[in-house]
């Protein structure tokens, strides 16, 4: 059962919107991208205004953020300074290859993909931050339980089948584990058209940061690339090493 309120979550992705788009955008703008009504639309827009999170332009009439939006989670940001920068890893492999990046962190049973760089080669695979995948199904979550002992990925696994619906097949344990001993073993994870016909991911875990959770960055590219594997895998390598 989805327990998220909507009004919080309408504000989130809001704010994803402005962090994808980079630039002003007007009340249809919203709608469009986001699906959502144009009366609830205004009023949120005009309310986060109010709180100083957005400006308003009355006569382009067009909103857009404000340096408080950057504000908020500024000291996880100096936190990292000094140790690793997802950002910086994400934005590195985005140049080197031109494909979709993805910063995912466990979420219950599936991959929550907290931060999204679009591709910019012109065969992409769009994906939009807040996005759920299944984590024994993909490889920013392969790689996830990789760095879980055996039994933990066992009780996942249990999780998974115990809410699956009747008509729904079930996931093989042995099958996981069998993929999860080779990420350890390789140091990385990759699926193909597992989760997204026609596309590959490849991805690799960032060292731990203190107080988060475990973080991937992962490359989304055509399944048709997917023979440069090695060559993806060690530009992963280099950029987390090198941050």
């Amino acid at each position: 059962m989805n327990r998220v309120v909507k009004s919080a979550q309408r504000v989130m992705e809001i704010f994803e919107f402005f962090a994808e788009r980079r630039t002003r955008s007007n009340i249809n703008d919203v709608c469009k991208a986001l699906g959502y009504p144009q009366s609830s639309t205004s009023m949120l827009l005009h309310s986060l205004v109010q709180l100083g999170y957005l400006t308003y332009d009355k006569q382009a009439r067009t909103f857009h953020p404000t340096l408080r939006i950057a504000t908020v989670g500024r000291w996880l940001l100096d936190e990292a300074a000094d140790g690793i920068s997802p950002l910086h890893i994400m934005e590195k492999v985005s140049q080197a290859t031109g494909h979709t990046i993805v910063l995912g962190v466990q979420n219950g049973i599936d991959v929550l993909y907290i931060q999204v760089i679009q591709a910019t080669n012109p065969i992409r695979f769009y994906m939009k931050p807040g996005s759920l995948r299944p984590i024994h199904s993909t490889a920013v979550g392969q790689m996830l339980l990789s760095l879980k002992s055996d039994s933990e990925v066992r009780a996942i696994i249990r999780r998974i089948n115990s809410e699956r619906e009747p008509s729904e097949s079930r996931v093989n344990t042995d099958e996981v584990l069998e993929a999860v001993a080779a990420i350890r073993s390789k140091g990385y994870a990759m699926t193909i058209g597992m989760a997204t016909p026609g596309a590959a991911v490849i991805a690799r875990a960032l060292p731990p940061l203190p107080d988060q959770p475990p973080m991937v960055v992962g490359i989304g590219l055509p399944a048709t690339d997917s023979d440069s594997e090695p060559l993806y895998a060690e530009i992963l390598r280099n950029e987390i090493e090198g941050n």
